[in-house]
Order: structure tokens, then sequence, then C-alpha cells
């Protein structure tokens, strides 16, 4: 798949460089671009949200439900929602980190996606919270 991602934005780059689309004396284009990387930036850095609820989600409704609760109930009803392993799955399944052994063990593919998500993270002064 991230084979035929990378032909496909070949093959558009070579178009564009063909049609003169990637002109950079022409202001519009410069400003195209630069807009689709920072979309495709805030693309990636949200992509879990789309299969998965983070903790900080689960205690909010957890707490709208019970209004006052021991710590010790949150912690359960969150090992109860298996959040770990449920985000373990998608890791595995999208080819980031393989379980080798009873370990976990980050993939090429991996190690790729944390570079460049660490690189867009620092370069932009974001932090991930929750």
């Amino acid at each position: 798949m991230l084979k035929l991602l990378k032909f496909i934005l070949f093959i558009f780059i070579l178009i564009s460089l063909k049609l003169n689309f990637l002109n950079f004396n022409q202001p519009y284009n410069f400003l195209c671009l630069i807009m689709n990387f920072l979309f495709f930036i805030s693309y990636t850095l949200v992509i879990g949200i789309r299969f998965i609820n983070s903790p900080s989600y689960d205690i909010i409704n957890y707490l709208k439900k019970n209004n006052s609760c021991e710590r010790k109930k949150i912690l359960t009803y969150l090992e109860d929602q298996k959040i770990i392993e449920e985000r373990i799955k998608i890791l595995i399944k999208d080819k980031l980190i393989v379980m080798q052994n009873d370990s976990i063990l980050l993939t090429n593919n991996g190690v790729i996606f944390c570079k460049i998500f660490i690189f867009i993270k620092k370069f932009l002064g974001l932090k991930s919270e929750g």
C-alpha cells in the first residue's frame, strides 16, 4: 500500500512539473502547495482520533454519568475499556509495530513514522497530551 502511494505521489509530481503547476514564480501555486502540506500535517497528527477515544474522553464521559466517584473506580473502568489493547491492535494492523515473544517492536514503517511525527511536533512546537 505504501509503495502504491509513493508511486501515485511520484506520478502527480511528474504531471505537475509537466503542466507547470509547481512554478514557484506564481504565488497562488506556492500558497496551494503550502496549504496542502499543512493539511497533510494536521491529518497525520490526528489520525489516531478516528479509531479510538482518548483516556481523557473516557474519563470525562464516566464522570458525566457518575458525578462523584473514587479514583480506583475510574481506573477499573479504563482497564475494562481496554484502550491500550485496542490501540496495539490498530498499530499492528497498520504495520507500525510487531509482536515477537511477548515484546513489542517498531517496524521500519513505524520508525519512519515516529521520526517524521517527532520532527513535525518539534518544528511546529506541538505537545501531545491526553
